[in-house]
C-alpha cells in the first residue's frame, strides 16, 4: 500500500516523498525492541573507501546481527540501481521499509543539513510506539560495540542492562576513530583493526526512546517527556567504530591496534552470503561505482563540526574524557544554546 506524500511551508512546497507498506507489519500489538533509521548514503568515486553503497549491505546485516528488528530506509529520487540491489534481500525478509523522499525543493530553500533533520524527526515520528528503542542517526560508517557484553547479546538486551529503572529518554555514546581497511572491496569494514589512540572530539550518537522524545537534532534530542534523562555512557562501556579515514589522514604516531570487532568477520561474511548467496568479496564488484560517476546528490551533510555550537567543544571533550556513566540533559541544553 502506497501514499504520496507533499510537504509545505506557508504554501510553498518543500519536498515530497511516496512511501509504501506491508499492513501486516503493524499489526496491532506488535512492537520492536529495537529500530533504525537509515539517511540516503552517497557515493564519490574519487573515495572508493567511503561509498555509501559499498558500506551499506555491511552495515545493515551487522546491525540485524546485533538485533536491529526493523530498519526505515531513506532513498531518494537520485539513488541508483546498486542500492536497490543492496536493500532487495532485506526488502523480501521484512526488515525494511523505504521511504523515497524528494528533497531538492527543501535543499534549495534552507540547505542540505535541514534534509538530514527531516529524515531524523519522520522516523523518530513513524517509530513511536512501534519501538522500544531507535537509532536515529547512526551512519553506515558507524558501528556500535558494547564493549562488556556477552557474546550475541542483542544492543536492546545491553541497553536494559545498562539503563535498569533510570527513566531515560536517550543513551548518548562517543566515537573511536577507526582507518578504512585495505581493498574495501574486497575486505569487510570491521577488519579494520587500526585506530587512532586519541579520543576523537566529535559531537555524540545515541539510542532514543521514542515515546518519549517529541523533536531530535542529530546528535541530541531538542523536546523530551518532563522528568526523563539523556544518559551518557563512557567510551570503556559503549562506543561507535567510526570507519572513516585512510592511513595518509592520520598520524602514524597516534594509531593504536584494536580487534574488538576484527574476529567477528566471518560471522559477518557468513551471514551476507546467506542474505546474498555469495562471499563478500564476490559479491561486492557490483556495487563499485561506474567509472566517471559524479557524486550522487544523496550526499548528507555531517552536522558534527562543533565550530557551529560554540558552546558544544566544552560540553563534547567533557563528555568524551567520562569514566562513569553521567546525566547530561542540562548540558546539552546549554550547549545548544
Amino acid at each position: 500500500r502506497c501514499h504520496d506524500v507533499r510537504l509545505a511551508d506557508h504554501g510553498e512546497e518543500t519536498g515530497k516523498y511516496q512511501t509504501c507498506h506491508d499492513p501486516e507489519l503493524a499489526q496491532e500489538g506488535s512492537r520492536y525492541d529495537l529500530a533504525a533509521c537509515v539517511a540516503p548514503v552517497w557515493d564519490d568515486p574519487k573515495l572508493p573507501q567511503s561509498s555509501g553503497a559499498m558500506m551499506l549491505p555491511q552495515w545493515l546485516e551487522y546491525n540485524a546481527q546485533k538485533g536491529v528488528q526493523h530498519f526505515l530506509v531513506y532513498t531518494t529520487m537520485e539513488t541508483d540501481e546498486r542500492q536497490y540491489a543492496v536493500l532487495g534481500p532485506f526488502l523480501k525478509a521484512g526488515l525494511v521499509t523505504q521511504i523515497r523522499l524528494d528533497v531538492g525543493p527543501l535543499v534549495r530553500l534552507h540547505g542540505p543539513e535541514k534534509t538530514q533533520q527531516l529524515v531524523i524527526n519522520d522516523c523518530l515520528h513513524r517509530m513511536r510506539g512501534r519501538t522500544t528503542w531507535l537509532m536515529t542517526s547512526s551512519d553506515v560508517d558507524e558501528y556500535n560495540v558494547f564493549l562488556s557484553a556477552p557474546k550475541g547479546e542483542p544492543f536492546h538486551e545491553s541497553l536494559r542492562a545498562e539503563v535498569g529503572e533510570k527513566n531515560v529518554h536517550a543513551v548518548t555514546y562517543g566515537f573511536l576513530q577507526f582507518l578504512h581497511p585495505d581493498r574495501p572491496y574486497e575486505n569487510l569494514q570491521i577488519s579494520s583493526e587500526f585506530r587512532e589512540a586519541e579520543i576523537p572530539y566529535i559531537c555524540p550518537k545515541l539510542f532514543v526512546r521514542p515515546d518519549v522524545v517529541e523533536c531530535m537534532f542529530v546528535h541530541w534530542p531538542m523536546a523530551v517527556a518532563r522528568g526523563t534523562k539523556n544518559l551518557y555512557l563512557p567510551n570503556t562501556t559503549l562506543a561507535t567504530q567510526h570507519y572513516r579515514k585512510t592511513r595518509l589522514e592520520v598520524d602514524i604516531h597516534n594509531i593504536t591496534i584494536d580487534r574488538r570487532l576484527a574476529h567477528e568477520v566471518h560471522d559477518l561474511d557468513e551471514a551476507l552470503k546467506r542474505r546474498y548467496g555469495q562471499s563478500w568479496r564476490a559479491w561486492s564488484p557490483r556495487l563499485v561505482p561506474p567509472d566517471g560517476e559524479a557524486p550522487s546528490e544523496d550526499a548528507m551533510v555531517q552536522v558534527d563540526r562543533l565550530e557551529a555550537w560554540p558552546g558544544a567543544r566544552a560540553v563534547v571533550e567533557f563528555m568524551a574524557n567520562l569514566r562513569e556513566p553521567a546525566f547530561i540533559e542540562g548540558m546539552l541544553r546549554s550547549a545548544a544554546g
